[in-house]
C-alpha cells in the first residue's frame, strides 16, 4: 500500500511514528558512538581544558581573562579591554594571544575575543581532550552532522512528498503536518549541532565539579589565581561568586560576532550557549 494514499489522520498517524523512529534511531546511533568506554583517564587539572569541556573554545578564552585580571594584567569594563603589562613571560598561550590581541584589536572585548591567534590558542588547548577520548575530533563532529542530515531529510522528504501531493490533490487542511516538519526539522538540528564533549568527557566534567565543589567550600581567605580559574573552568560565572570583579571581566567577554561561537570544534572557535556562561557547548554529548 502507498502511504502517500492514505486519508490525512491515518497518514499523520503514520509519520509521526516513522519520524520518531528515525529521530530515535539517529539519537541512539550518535549516543553510542560517541559514549566512549573503559575508565576514564586521569582528572585534568589544566584550567583552559577543563573550560574548553565545559563550553568550548569561547569559555577557554574567558578564563584566560579571568586569570589576567586577577593578577593584575588585565582590566575589563564596558566591553574594553585594557592590557596593563606589556606581555610578560611565563603566560599561557591563549593568555598571551588574549593580552597580544588588546594592543592590536585596540581593547574591543568582541574583537580581542575573536582574534584569529586566540581562536588557535584555544584549539590548541582542546587536542589532548580528543587525544583521550574526552572531546569529538573534527572526523566525529562531521559524522554527527551528516547523520542528522540525513534522518532529516529522510522525514522531511516523506512530508514534502505528503504535502505537494495534498496540494496537488486540492487538500487544504495541511496545517498540522506543516508543524510536524518544522518540529522534525529543528529536533535534527538539534541532534546534529556539534558538541563539546564526548560520554567521557561529560562523566569527567560531573567528577571534575564533585571535587571542586567539595574543595571551595574548604577554602579560607582569598583563593590563588589558579584555584579561581578552575572553579571558573568548572562552573563559569557561579563559580567566581563573591569577586564582583571577576564576575564583571568574565561576563563581558561575550563576543557580538560569532567568532568564538560557531559551534564546531573543526574552525578552532564555537558557542555554543549553554554549560555555564559561554559557547554552545555546554549542550551535552548525545
Amino acid at each position: 500500500m502507498n502511504v502517500f494514499d492514505l486519508p490525512g489522520p491515518e497518514f499523520l498517524q503514520f509519520y509521526i511514528a516513522f519520524s520518531a523512529a528515525i529521530g530515535l534511531a539517529a539519537w541512539v546511533f550518535l549516543w553510542a558512538v560517541s559514549r566512549g568506554g573503559g575508565r576514564l583517564p586521569p582528572l585534568l587539572t589544566d584550567p583552559f581544558q577543563i573550560a574548553w569541556l565545559r563550553g568550548g573554545p569561547l569559555e577557554a578564552a574567558r578564563i584566560a581573562v579571568v586569570s589576567l585580571v586577577d593578577r593584575g594584567l588585565l582590566q575589563v569594563a564596558a566591553a574594553r579591554m585594557t592590557a596593563t603589562s606589556q606581555r610578560p613571560g611565563g603566560l599561557h598561550p591563549i593568555e598571551s594571544a588574549v593580552l597580544a590581541n588588546c594592543f592590536n584589536t585596540g581593547g574591543d572585548a568582541a574583537k580581542v575575543m575573536s582574534a584569529a591567534s586566540v581562536r588557535a590558542a584555544c584549539r590548541a588547548a582542546s587536542q589532548p581532550l580528543i587525544r583521550q577520548g574526552l572531546a569529538p575530533s573534527d572526523e566525529a563532529q562531521r559524522q554527527r552532522v551528516g547523520v542528522a542530515a540525513l534522518a532529516g531529510l529522510a522525514v522531511v522528504g516523506v512530508g514534502l512528498a505528503k504535502l505537494v501531493l495534498a496540494i496537488q490533490r486540492g487538500r487544504s487542511s495541511v496545517g498540522f503536518l506543516i508543524v510536524l516538519m518544522l518540529v522534525a526539522a529543528a529536533f535534527f538540528f538539534w541532534v546534529g549541532w556539534p558538541r563539546w564533549r564526548t560520554g567521557q568527557g561529560k562523566r569527567m566534567l560531573a567528577d571534575l565539579r564533585r571535587l571542586l565543589s567539595g574543595r571551595k567550600s574548604g577554602i579560607r581567605g582569598k583563593p590563588k589565581t589558579s584555584e579561581l580559574m578552575l572553579f571558573a573552568a568548572a562552573f563559569g560565572l557561579t563559580g567566581l561568586a563573591g569577586y564582583a570583579e571577576l564576575q564583571q571581566a568574565y561576563a563581558g567577554t561575550r563576543p557580538q560576532t560569532s567568532g568564538l561561537s560557531c559551534g564546531s570544534s573543526s574552525c578552532g572557535s564555537s558557542s555554543s550557549g549553554c554549560g555555564g556562561g559561554g559557547g554552545c557547548g555546554g549542550c551535552g554529548s548525545s
